[in-house]
């Protein structure tokens, strides 16, 4: 897809930098290992409510989704490579940004006991089935 995303709610710093069209998106997903590609189309889709961002610090990485909820902007989730969390300074950094340089609502959850589930969930993920013959 050629076309740019609606204009990201936080400002881009050196270190923080908006996802702006489609295509960067999906060398994201393939970069970091995750679904962020799948989001491509609700991307662009202003009214859908999903804005994304590529964090670099360091030797570090993650991906940002943000979701509008309620006419505000809230964390959806932020992983490393593989869905990994990043690391707890990583993780305040970005939040601290996100609430003071874009008025991002940081919601904090209580995170769920492990499941014997959580390895199926990893493999079922994975784009197993996913041919790209280009």
């Amino acid at each position: 897809l050629q076309a740019s995303a609606p204009r990201h709610p936080v400002p881009s710093t050196d270190w923080y930098r908006p996802v702006e069209d489609p295509r960067t998106l999906q060398k994201i997903g393939l970069r970091y290992r995750n679904c962020a590609r799948r989001y491509a189309t609700d991307l662009l889709d202003e009214h859908a409510g999903h804005a994304f961002a590529e964090v670099r610090h360091g030797s570090q990485g993650a991906v940002v989704h943000l979701l509008r909820r309620d006419g505000h902007w809230t964390v959806g989730n932020i992983v490393g490579p593989r869905n990994t969390p990043p690391t707890r300074v990583l993780k305040e950094r970005i939040e601290r940004h996100l609430e003071c340089e874009g008025g991002v609502r940081i919601e904090r959850r209580r995170r769920r006991p492990p499941s014997d589930w959580d390895a199926v969930r990893r493999l079922s993920n994975e784009s197993v089935f996913d041919f790209d013959f280009d």
